[in-house]
């Protein structure tokens, strides 16, 4: 997976399914049920991704909301140098959302421009 992702600059989800075929070729002799391997690792997998899902979805919604802007306004002048106010808002915001990733979201799309214009690395 990494060979494929760093060397031959494939896309992320290729070199990962990339990495699950040669894990299952590789090692087919180690799984008793390679179906059940499989419906097991998408079953698995499946949770994550719909709460993750959830959770943007709603940081999304709490950002349109009337009184966000306010709070928005708030998040952007809290005092101190750039990389301390920029990671106390993201916080507060996360933490106003209850979501980490839909915070997080909100927070890059609200914020980045002004902290990059006050001088912060974006790496």
């Amino acid at each position: 997976m990494l060979i494929l992702l760093n060397v031959v600059k494939v896309d992320i989800v290729w070199a990962l399914l990339g990495g699950i075929g040669a894990g299952m070729v590789l090692l087919h002799r180690h799984l008793p049920d390679k179906l059940k391997t499989l419906t097991g690792g998408a079953t698995n997998c499946a949770l994550p991704v719909i709460n993750t899902c959830a959770d943007v979805g709603f940081g999304a919604v709490v950002g349109s909301v009337v009184g966000f802007k306010s709070i928005s306004n708030m998040l952007l002048s809290i005092p101190g140098t750039p990389l301390i106010s920029l990671s106390l808002a993201t916080q507060l915001l996360c933490g106003i959302t209850g979501s980490a990733s839909g915070g997080l979201g909100i927070a890059m799309e609200l914020f980045a421009k002004q902290f990059l214009s006050l001088g912060l690395n974006p790496e």
